[in-house]
């Protein structure tokens, strides 16, 4: 997972905050799928 200049490896049953306005992408640089769920909503 990268967002902005940062990159992290993240694993199953991780939470991870991506902050509006900053650009993130999701990687998959292994051979098993990737299956996430990515809500987004605006802050109250």
């Amino acid at each position: 997972m990268q967002i902005g200049d940062e990159v992290q490896t993240i694993g199953k049953d991780m939470i991870v905050y991506s902050p509006a306005n900053i650009p993130h992408r999701v990687m998959n640089p292994g051979s098993e799928n990737l299956i996430f769920l990515a809500i987004k909503v605006p802050r109250p």
